[in-house]
């Protein structure tokens, strides 16, 4: 009797562990329909690939110290790996991510970022790869999906995916049921201005424009630990074929 029990336990363990693999296989795929689809909503592949070097002008409302607070904002992204990355709140400060070097300037002084500053930077400059859904394309080693369960955020049934990366915190996206578009985004990060403490952030999307043949948000709220921390309203939207290299120097 004791050596049957064994055997059922050593069968069933046998079972799960060839099950498994199969489920993330499955996952994986569906999650790849998601993504898929969001990019055929979005204008499709060859726009989506006109993206990988990007410019945004934004206005909006940060909300950061508690009472609202207007700002202008201009991005300049190059979506690749390892990444480049340029934002400049205007009359603020303004901070490059260059691959492996970062730096912040406010109010003129210029701070090379280090140690635990500069691996946020570089985790920043990979989340913002994978959720531009440039590396997502097609199934690939470095970036792997799965699912997770459906939300309905702000009243639209959505569909869940994640996207891990050994570099970067995995992502959490979710995709209107109706449009295919991203409906929201969530991640953990550590951040300076806590000390590198780990907060959760979350951006919920409305109305998606075209803008050269490509669908973008034009209105994102994001969250930070469950709290409302910036309203973004982008402006326009550019897709130079080549970059100035003077968008990722160091700030003077």
């Amino acid at each position: 009797m004791m050596k049957r029990t064994i055997q059922i336990a050593l069968l069933s363990a046998l079972a799960l562990l060839l099950v498994q693999p199969l489920r993330a296989a499955d996952d994986a795929a569906k999650a790849q329909e998601l993504v898929d689809r969001a990019i055929k909503a979005k204008g499709g592949k060859k726009a989506l690939n006109k993206t990988v070097n990007t410019i945004m002008e934004d206005k909006g409302t940060y909300y950061g110290m508690g009472e609202g607070v207007p700002y202008e904002g201009r991005y300049v992204f190059q979506m690749t790996n390892p990444g480049r990355y340029r934002m400049e709140i205007i009359e603020t400060f303004i901070m490059v991510a260059d691959k492996d070097k970062a730096w912040v300037s406010t109010m003129g002084d210029v701070m090379d970022q280090e140690g635990e500053a500069l691996e946020v930077a570089k985790q920043g400059l990979l989340v913002n790869y994978a959720m531009s859904l440039i590396p997502l394309q097609k199934p690939n080693k470095e970036f792997k999906l799965g699912l997770v369960e459906p939300e309905t955020v702000e009243g639209e049934e959505c569909e869940g995916i994640t996207i891990a990366h050994e570099k970067m915190p995995t992502i959490t996206m979710q995709f209107s049921k109706k449009t295919g578009l991203i409906k929201k985004t969530k991640y953990k990060i550590k951040v300076a201005e806590l000390g590198f403490e780990e907060v959760t952030e979350e951006a919920v999307y409305h109305e998606y424009k075209e803008f050269d043949g490509f669908k973008s948000a034009t209105k994102i709220i994001m969250y930070r630990d469950g709290k409302r921390f910036v309203e973004s309203h982008p402006q326009k939207f550019s897709y130079p074929d080549k970059l100035d290299e003077s968008e990722f120097k160091k700030p003077e």
